[in-house]
């Protein structure tokens, strides 16, 4: 049957006409008390309406992707051999649709002719042991009559049809297994012999070489592809795709950037109290990969997250977050120095996925946490590293962190404004990237420690606390930026602080404390 006009408009002429034909046919043919099994995207062949309801099911959502085949409507193609006569059926001849024992040639790979029946005992030449006892097995069900005096179906055949029904009328498992008992109920000698259950008939499907193998795979023809092959190249940025860091990686490591089907993973950790309110001191924390290589509005979603590790304990893990890594960062090296055997749907190939991860993402507590950069005192900017500029607050007690307007362009006006920042005009040039291998510089030749407070490492430079267990992974230190910020996090606190001080609510930094200090500091009188 034409079916060409499946490909068009649904509103065209053609659509109108070929879905009238096609509905005429599946009518005269499988319609069951006047109704059929629903094409449409939507039924799947798995629920009986009416015409009138098909019509506008096909109309509306279009027929089911790929159902070119109409199996479920009456469609079937049969040889063009003569049909047996009775004469043939009566001596054991079956149809070219029952064919049992080419089927069970087929699935073991035997050339048919090898093996015929001499005296209905032995067969011409012998086979290996066990696939020998799975072939006659076979063959033997193949030959079985359903039932004393059934020349139309034999043991195989039965089940292979009864499969065949459950697949075209989405059975579940469990009706399949309610019917088989129902059938073993009314019909004992018919069903002796035959499995006993769907999980028995899948072994024989297997054996047949009807099975499947299940593979993970992308229902959207593979998107993992989609940063090289789907995005817009236009220098914008909309995706991590289209950043520096991104594009140093690629330059760095030219091997793996080849096969855009490789994963590039990004790393977010924070902790909460499962407990919500309750007074239970409790703190546990989820460790979380994303993909990348999906699109903005796939990446991020929930379905696509990977949790990795799960960290419960009383207090937040401090240094030991790395014990708790190590076997993460083992699988990390070996998706990257061997990868692993993956099936690709799509190009129908087997391929070696191999997986890199850029960076982690957490709030500024849990920056000191995965980098061993302690986010307090004097020094606690990560960013400007041994460059920080600081001051401490003698009425707040606290430190004050400037030099933030280094980092604008030389002649921008807010370089000049002392009065609206910390009382004095910005000369200052920003300090350099910190790099990887500047890290592995500083901390070489220091005894690590793992602990939860900074002073469990006192000898460690500048604020370092610990050599953060990720430069473990070979490619780590030429990652552009190791690091990221929660942007979430950041601003909702500095929302809620804005608003208590506009607000003078309990949050509030407008207090004695604060008009003293900008006093001291020459901001305000």
């Amino acid at each position: 049957m034409d079916k060409t006009w499946m490909q068009k408009n649904r509103r065209s002429k053609e659509y109108w006409d070929g879905l009238q034909k096609i509905l005429d046919y599946a009518f005269q043919n499988s319609s069951i008390n006047g109704m059929i099994l629903c094409p449409c995207k939507e039924c799947k062949c798995g629920v009986c309406i009416t015409r009138e309801n098909a019509e506008l099911h096909l109309k509306v959502y279009g027929f089911v992707k790929g159902y070119t085949h109409w199996a479920a409507h009456g469609e079937f193609v049969y040889s063009s051999a003569p049909k047996p006569t009775s004469h043939d059926i009566s001596h054991g001849v079956r149809d070219e649709l029952d064919d049992m024992h080419g089927l069970v040639h087929d699935a073991l790979g035997i050339p048919e002719q090898d093996h015929t029946r001499i005296d209905g005992t032995e067969y011409k030449s012998q086979l290996p042991n066990v696939e020998a006892e799975k072939f006659y097995n076979l063959i033997d069900n193949s030959n079985k009559e359903l039932y004393s005096g059934c020349k139309r179906f034999s043991k195989l055949s039965f089940m292979i049809r009864l499969l065949h029904l459950k697949c075209l009328g989405k059975l579940s498992n469990k009706i399949f297994d309610m019917l088989l008992d129902l059938l073993k109920e009314t019909f004992p000698d018919a069903m002796d012999g035959l499995p006993k259950s769907y999980y028995e008939a899948e072994k024989l499907m297997k054996e047949l070489g009807l099975g499947y193998d299940k593979y993970d795979a992308c229902p959207n023809d593979c998107h993992m592809r989609w940063h090289t092959e789907g995005r817009t190249k236009d220098g914008n940025m909309r995706h991590p795709a289209d950043s520096p860091s991104w594009q140093t990686f690629d330059f760095h490591h030219p091997e793996f950037s080849q096969d855009s089907r490789n994963v590039r993973l990004g790393l977010a950790s924070d902790g909460f109290n499962p407990f919500k309110n309750m007074s239970s001191t409790h703190s546990t924390w989820p460790v979380i990969l994303m993909p990348y290589n999906l699109p903005p509005w796939m990446c991020m979603k929930q379905p696509n997250f990977i949790l990795s590790l799960l960290i419960p304990s009383p207090f937040a893990p401090g240094n030991n977050i790395d014990i708790y890594l190590k076997p993460l960062i083992a699988e990390l090296k070996e998706l990257w120095d061997v990868g692993v055997n993956t099936y690709d749907a799509s190009r129908k190939e087997n391929f070696q996925l191999r997986a890199a991860l850029l960076w982690t993402i957490s709030d500024f507590p849990g920056y000191a946490i995965l980098s061993g950069w302690s986010t307090k005192g004097k020094l606690a900017c990560p960013v400007c590293h041994k460059y920080t500029c600081s001051q401490h607050l003698q009425n707040w007690g606290k430190y004050c962190y400037m030099g933030h307007r280094r980092y604008l362009e030389m002649n921008h006006p807010f370089r000049k404004v002392a009065k609206s920042f910390n009382g004095a005009v910005e000369y200052g040039k920003p300090p350099g990237r910190l790099m990887g291998s500047t890290i592995l510089d500083e901390l070489a030749g220091y005894s690590i420690k793992l602990g939860k407070k900074v002073s469990d490492n006192p000898e460690l430079p500048f604020n370092w606390k610990k050599l953060s267990i990720f430069f473990d992974l070979p490619y780590w230190k030429d990652n552009m930026i190791r690091h990221n910020l929660d942007v979430m996090h950041i601003e909702k606190n500095i929302c809620e602080i804005i608003m208590a001080t506009l607000l003078n609510l309990e949050k509030t930094k407008d207090n004695k404390k604060s008009r003293l200090d900008l006093r001291d500091m020459g901001i305000r009188s």
